[in-house]
């Protein structure tokens, strides 16, 4: 007999979508194959190709459910998944990545853990419900992961010899707690992102396309608060150390935007 599991459920959404349609700034063919390419995204982005064993391992689980609907996709595993939430944030991370850098297409979400029953293209329970309101809270182009969720999942570790205290500390060094306190998945700066990249250029190369999209953003004044979010996280993560080792020992130029 079918039943509610108790699971995670990640929900994002692509902010502007109306716009993006409306104004033209991508063909439909293009936003299919992004769409379309979106589920692959999740599993690699351009400047991440080394993947250890215990990703690979968590790309081919059947645990992980995964849906796309219009402009929204859903992510959803049973709460007792080793080490679930920390993959999904990885795998989110570089979703989040690849559209923002090569695509100006920025997500917004949030996730919770709670009855839901999910196959296939069939989702439903309390679960979703919370997590589409959640989403609204989220606000700017960021993936929020309540306190409750990390709490809960820290108890399912893929480590053998970890304890909910080393898991909790896994997941939480891929976040970064924003003004209003919630945890948000932090796909910007250097001390997270860019220590999954494969290589310091490879992360100077997605920082410096990053910024060009987001001056793009605060020259068209379409969702400037969301665009202005992204122009403090942007800016907090360029410091002088940054710019200074950059510039000289690898001849990158990287500079905050004004």
């Amino acid at each position: 007999m079918a039943e509610y599991k108790n699971c995670v459920i990640f929900f994002l959404d692509i902010l502007g979508f109306k716009e993006i349609i409306e104004n033209n700034k991508i063909s439909v063919d293009e936003m299919l194959k992004q769409f379309d390419n979106a589920e692959y995204h999740l599993d690699y982005t351009r400047w991440i190709s080394k993947r250890k064993a215990e990703e690979i391992k968590w790309a081919k689980s059947k645990e992980k459910n995964y849906l796309q609907v219009s402009d929204s996709i859903i992510i959803s595993f049973p709460i007792e998944t080793p080490s679930g939430l920390f993959y999904t944030i990885l795998d989110v991370m570089r979703l989040q990545a690849n559209f923002a850098a090569l695509h100006g297409i920025f997500l917004r979400g949030a996730c919770t853990c709670g009855d839901l029953y999910h196959k296939n293209t069939t989702i439903f329970g309390p679960a979703m419900n919370k997590v589409v309101s959640m989403e609204k809270v989220a606000k700017y182009p960021r993936v929020i992961i309540p306190n409750k969720v990390i709490t809960e999942c820290s108890k399912y570790s893929s480590q053998i010899d970890y304890d909910a205290r080393d898991e909790e500390k896994d997941i939480v060094s891929c976040l970064k707690m924003d003004n209003d306190g919630y945890y948000y998945i932090d796909y910007i700066s250097y001390d997270t992102f860019g220590s999954e990249v494969d290589s310091n250029e490879q992360w100077a190369d997605y920082i410096i396309e990053l910024k060009k999209q987001i001056k793009i953003g605060l020259y068209d004044q379409v969702a400037l608060d969301k665009y202005m979010w992204l122009k403090e996280k942007y800016n907090n993560t360029i410091t002088a150390n940054i710019i200074k080792n950059y510039r000289e020992k690898d001849g990158i130029i990287l500079s905050r935007i004004k």
